[in-house]
C-alpha cells in the first residue's frame, strides 16, 4: 500500500506535538502505522522551529553493527568490527533522506503563523474510523494531503466537529 501525506494545522504552538504523542500511542495500539512525522511550530517571533521526529539512522546503525560483527569475527577482532560497522551504518543512515521531503516541509512550514503549529505525517496505513474518533479533540485544520478526495473530506469534517 502506498503511504499518504497528511499535513494538519493548529491554532496553538504546542498542539501538533500533542497530537503526535497521541498518534504514537495509537501506533503502539496497532491502529496506525506512521512512516515519518515532522512538527513545525512558531511562537510569537518569525522563526519556525522544525522538529524531525523520526530518525532512521538507528536502523542503519543496527545493520552496520551486524555486518561489523560478522566481519570482525572473520578477521579476528569482533569488538573493533562491531564498533566500525555501527559507525558505518549510522553514517549511511544519516546520508540517506527517507520519509517526508525536506523542501516540501520547508515550503509548507511558511504557512505556520504566530502561535501556531503544523504536523506533517507520512502514514503507511491506519484504521481510519478509530483513529479519527480519538483525534477529534485536537480541532486541526487539514492543510494538504495526498488522500483520496472522499477520505480527505471525512478527515476535514471529523476534525472540525464538536465532540
Amino acid at each position: 500500500m502506498e503511504s499518504r501525506i497528511v499535513v494538519l494545522g493548529f491554532d496553538n504552538q504546542y498542539a501538533a506535538e500533542g497530537m503526535l504523542q497521541d498518534l504514537y500511542r495509537l501506533q503502539d495500539e496497532g491502529l496506525i502505522d506512521l512512516e515519518d512525522a515532522v512538527v513545525a511550530s512558531r511562537g510569537v517571533g518569525t522563526r519556525v522551529d522544525i522538529k524531525q521526529t523520526r530518525s532512521l539512522t538507528g536502523k542503519y546503525a543496527g545493520r552496520g553493527t551486524g555486518v561489523g560483527l560478522l566481519a570482525g569475527l572473520l578477521l579476528g577482532g569482533p569488538i573493533l568490527g562491531l564498533i566500525g560497522g555501527a559507525a558505518i551504518g549510522a553514517i549511511t543512515g544519516a546520508l540517506k533522506d527517507y520519509g517526508l521531503d525536506d523542501e516540501f516541509i520547508d515550503e509548507v512550514s511558511e504557512w505556520v503563523g504566530p502561535n501556531s503549529s503544523a504536523l506533517f505525517l507520512l502514514v503507511k496505513e491506519a484504521k481510519a474510523g478509530e483513529v479519527l474518533e480519538r483525534l477529534r479533540v485536537w480541532k486541526a485544520k487539514v492543510l494538504t494531503t495526498t488522500l483520496p478526495e472522499e477520505a480527505e473530506k471525512r478527515l476535514e469534517e471529523t476534525l472540525a466537529e464538536e465532540e
